[in-house]
């Protein structure tokens, strides 16, 4: 359904339905603890994570420690997967994603801690369930180790992470992620009554104008 604006809309309207269309967090698998991390260039790399509602996906976010900002190839491999025997199953959605912008945290262990965050460019919906998120530090192809580590985080969030080296192998770490998104949950009565009245205010307002 499209609304139509003119200049005569309320703010507060116009405030409210940006608000109710923008992503939030749908996951957060913890903050960097600045301890340690696992390879993301040699192996791919996966931790679980679950989900209470039905989500739609849009943006994921991890940090990584580096040697060096040229230790990032300059693209993110990202998929993700079912759950199956508490190991990543089928790939449910991915690809790669190029150009993903790093941040720098300020923080460092001799190395520098950088954060991630890019857009998901397929829409597509996650039931109520356990899931598995891959990161690779480039195509998966590319496999000549370099110093991009997935950094840990202190949050103990169900399984440890694994990596791939021909089968899913333990890390033995937990790796600091979130993933942002909507959730599929319905608006409660106030909501509802609040776009309803907002939508008489400006079917009101494009009659007066």
């Amino acid at each position: 359904m499209k609304f139509a604006f003119n200049r005569a809309t309320s703010p507060a309207l116009t405030f409210f339905l940006s608000c109710a269309l923008q992503g939030a967090v749908v996951y957060n698998n913890g903050a960097p603890n600045q301890v340690s991390g696992t390879n993301m260039t040699e192996f791919q790399v996966a931790d679980n994570f679950s989900l209470a509602v039905a989500s739609d996906i849009t943006n994921i976010r991890f940090w990584s420690i580096q040697q060096s900002p040229s230790d990032y190839t300059g693209s993110v491999y990202w998929a993700i997967y079912s759950n199956v025997a508490t190991a990543p199953g089928v790939i449910l959605q991915g690809g790669v994603t190029s150009a993903v912008a790093a941040v720098a945290t300020g923080n460092s262990t001799g190395f520098g801690y950088l954060e991630y965050s890019f857009d998901i460019p397929v829409s597509f919906t996650l039931g109520i369930g356990d899931y598995w998120l891959g990161l690779h530090n480039g195509p998966l192809a590319t496999t000549t180790p370099r110093e991009m580590l997935w950094a840990t985080t202190a949050v103990p969030v169900g399984s440890e992470g694994l990596y791939f080296d021909g089968t899913w192998l333990g890390t033995g770490n937990e790796h600091a992620f979130l993933l942002e998104g909507t959730t599929s949950g319905i608006p409660e009565p106030g909501s509802f009554a609040l776009i309803a009245s907002g939508l008489v205010a400006v079917a009101y307002l494009r009659r007066k104008s």
